[in-house]
């Protein structure tokens, strides 16, 4: 899990570095889609999952 949330915020940086502001909102969807389903054997605690996607959405909120 760790590779597929590191490489969307990658993604919405480099996004962010140009500008691309609707790309990087949707890296940040991404990254939390992966944390609201993730595959076995990837696991993270219901505590920094919610804290993860809370602050993932209130950054793509403050994009778009």
């Amino acid at each position: 899990m760790v590779p597929k949330l590191t490489h969307a915020l990658d993604q919405a940086q480099g996004h962010l570095d140009r500008d691309q502001l609707a790309q990087a909102v949707k890296a940040f969807h991404r990254f939390v889609e992966h944390l609201k389903r993730p595959r076995y054997p990837d696991t993270v605690s219901d505590t920094a999952r919610e804290v993860l996607i809370d602050r993932a959405t209130t950054v793509s909120l403050s994009l778009s």
